[in-house]
């Protein structure tokens, strides 16, 4: 975040040395300057600056643009021309004509200083509340779950939320919501092992989905950066993540692991899910008792059931008995929702009056109450 009344850095980025005169001529000579975007680049200026990158950058690696903004607190504005459109799509990238008088130029300066300056403060009175959805067992809808269960919470909430993707190695909430993202975990997590993460940096981190406004930060694209994340580094994103959101939900991975187990002793609430089949059940109950294990109380474990009404000859009479403990929600089987997560949008916002959908916002309602489910006696 930027501090109040800091005013902005303004950078000059043009080898040509007329155009180079004509820019600071225009900011009456209150920027410094350099003749190459790679020179800037390694100098990796911090926030909040103004980057006047002239037409001597036109062709200029995208790789490099993101290295700039990637420290968050930069407007980067591209003078005469137009950076060369990619897959991804990168935040605080302008490009404005380079008209005779400037006024243009002038304009979208001014702008840029303004939003640099102006403090944002989306800290909420008290810090957020971090679920875990978590399930021992792969297919379970565990993602489906985490995904939908956030963007309930996304929609009735007044704060920030932010879903995390914990599964390093083989995460899907990317690709199951539509995304493609310019940075994800693994980005936080490096700049949380440097030192040098900061809430500015960490939201230009987030990618949103458009449609419920749910903050997003994607698991790893390849699964060899998994092993490169620290739990420690993990812990303190979304610890950071807790102080401006109001929900945090982790998509966490099946397997047992210093990340897991850190992440178990983290979060505020750890939303199990099963199955009604034999196995899933099965391993539900080794969660349960792992979990407890490692120390999380009780009253933090919730028990979510997932395709209640499949045919599976077991019901959630019989799952409550082996589980010790009643469902929070039961979330029916509905062919939507294998189906939305191919279009990038889930049964809540797809089918927000469906069954399914309306069990996930019964959940957020559950998980909204202070303490979650206060007044409830299904836990």
């Amino acid at each position: 975040m930027t501090e109040c009344g800091r005013q902005p850095t303004m950078m000059i980025v043009e080898n040509d040395p007329v155009r180079r005169a004509r820019l600071l001529d225009l900011v009456q000579g209150q920027a410094a300057w350099v003749a190459d975007l790679c020179d800037l680049a390694a100098r990796t200026p911090g926030g909040p600056v103004v980057i006047l990158a002239g037409r001597s950058c036109a062709g200029a690696p995208r790789s490099v643009v993101r290295r700039l903004c990637r420290n968050g607190g930069v407007a980067f504005i591209c003078v005469g021309w137009e950076l060369e459109s990619g897959p991804i799509a990168l935040d605080g990238i302008y490009s404005v004509k380079d008209d005779e008088d400037g006024s243009a130029l002038a304009a979208l300066i001014e702008r840029c200083r303004t939003a640099l300056e102006r403090p944002e403060d989306r800290s909420p009175a008290q810090p957020g509340r971090v679920t875990s959805v978590v399930s021992p067992k792969g297919g379970s809808g565990k993602t489906s779950v985490a995904i939908n269960v956030a963007i309930a919470l996304a929609q009735r909430s007044s704060g920030p939320v932010a879903l995390v993707d914990c599964d390093l190695a083989y995460g899907d909430v990317a690709i199951n919501l539509g995304l493609n993202p310019a940075y994800n975990v693994y980005d936080a997590a490096q700049c949380a092992a440097d030192g040098g993460l900061h809430q500015d940096q960490l939201a230009r981190f987030l990618v949103r989905h458009q449609s419920s406004g749910l903050l997003v930060l994607t698991a790893p694209t390849e699964p060899a950066y998994a092993s490169t994340i620290s739990a420690d580094n993990l812990v303190t994103v979304i610890e950071m993540l807790r102080e401006t959101c109001e929900h945090v939900v982790l998509d966490t991975s099946s397997t047992l692991n210093d990340v897991s187990v850190a992440l178990a002793r983290t979060v505020d609430d750890a939303i199990v899910v099963t199955g009604l089949d034999v196995s899933n059940v099965k391993n539900a109950k080794l969660g349960l008792q792992t979990m407890a294990l490692l120390g999380v109380p009780r009253e933090r474990l919730h028990l979510v059931v997932n395709r209640s009404d499949a045919d599976v000859r077991l019901d959630c009479t019989a799952a409550e008995a082996a589980l010790g403990r009643t469902p929070v929600v039961q979330i029916p089987q509905q062919m939507d929702i294998p189906v939305s997560l191919v279009t990038g949008e889930p049964v809540v916002t797809s089918e927000p009056k469906s069954s399914a959908a309306l069990s996930f916002a019964a959940l957020a309602v559950w998980l909204s109450a202070d303490p979650p489910g206060s007044g409830d006696s299904t836990d």
